[in-house]
């Protein structure tokens, strides 16, 4: 986008006035709109890919709402979730049967191969075992990221995709945006000459990295991935898929610096609701991000027969997700 020409007709068609986001967007439909090109291999599907998806909680019901949505596309046929709340979601969304529900990774492998492919969407460090499994079974998989905490294990997957043929799809999904697809595009034209350096940033939002890094599943490193895993994986591999040349050496450097005990205000507990003084005014809150704005609060698997705010209060007392940074 050329800044120089969206100033210029700024400043002919606006005159002094306002510049709100819809004008904005107005401007950037008219002047910026560009279109990605169909992919030439694609091929429509004579019927809908089945799956059974292993792991039923936030990521699990992403792809399992796509399914929902497009059913011509991919339909989900089994689930195994120890969750009783999240295995009995998804099942009455995808009209699971009874005998296609399982609790545990496990079970569904008992079983003789009965889909086309399996999503796994379990906690990072139970992506190895089911997905050698699936494998070994002879089914796709659409795996989550990031494949596993071992380069080993990670090999281990790729060696037995090769040996038996199979499509194991990891969810970079960077590489289907629109803005990636074209920065690509446009890179491999030349349109800025010769690459020389990256400066590549992933800024996480306040909210979300107290939410998922701090108080979330991955609050402890060696108890999940180290957050270059699980969360700058996306950036090593967008890095990498654009510049189109194979890394030597990756530098990363880190230290837990900000939350910790001592960095605690004045004032504060070792719960946002245990009547901590500066709660309010905290960019951390838990009471602001999960009770007042009802932000992230798929976490906490509230049934729809109960009063929402009383549930979430409750699960703020007795869970991470209640705890001071």
């Amino acid at each position: 986008m050329n800044r120089r020409n969206l100033l210029k007709t700024l400043s002919f068609t606006l005159g002094a006035s306002i510049v709100s986001t819809d004008v904005l967007a107005e401007l950037g439909e008219r002047s910026f709109l560009y279109n990605i090109p169909e992919n030439p291999l694609h091929k429509k599907l004579a019927k809908p890919v089945t799956a059974i998806t292993i792991g039923a909680g936030n990521r699990g019901m992403v792809y399992g709402n796509f399914a929902a949505k497009f059913k011509d596309q991919i339909k989900i046929v089994g689930v195994a979730e120890p969750n009783t709340f999240r295995n009995d979601r998804y099942a009455k969304i995808h009209e699971i049967e009874s005998t296609n529900r399982f609790n545990t990774w496990e079970e569904v492998f008992k079983r003789p191969k009965f889909a086309d492919a399996v999503i796994i969407s379990t906690p990072d460090n139970l992506h190895y075992e089911p997905c050698m499994k699936a494998l070994a079974m002879g089914y796709d998989i659409l795996l989550e990221k990031p494949i596993s905490p071992s380069e080993k294990e990670c090999r281990d997957i790729l060696a037995l995709a090769k040996k038996n043929n199979r499509i194991v799809a990891v969810c970079h999904v960077l590489r289907y945006a629109p803005y990636f697809v074209k920065m690509k595009e446009l890179l491999a034209k030349g349109a800025i000459g010769e690459v020389i350096s990256v400066q590549h940033f992933e800024p996480i939002e306040h909210t979300h990295m107290a939410h998922s890094y701090v108080r979330g599943n991955w609050h402890n490193s060696k108890a999940t991935t180290p957050i270059i895993l699980a969360k700058s994986c996306h950036d090593l591999d967008i890095i990498k898929w654009v510049i189109n040349k194979p890394s030597k050496q990756i530098s990363a450097m880190g230290d837990l610096k900000w939350f910790r005990k001592e960095n605690a205000p004045a004032g504060s507990t070792a719960r946002c609701a245990d009547g901590c003084k500066i709660e309010r005014q905290c960019p951390y809150s838990a009471v602001k991000e999960y009770l007042d704005l009802n932000r992230r609060t798929s976490v906490f698997d509230v049934p729809a027969d109960v009063d929402r705010k009383v549930f979430i209060a409750e699960k703020l007392k007795t869970t991470n997700y209640g705890r001071c940074v």
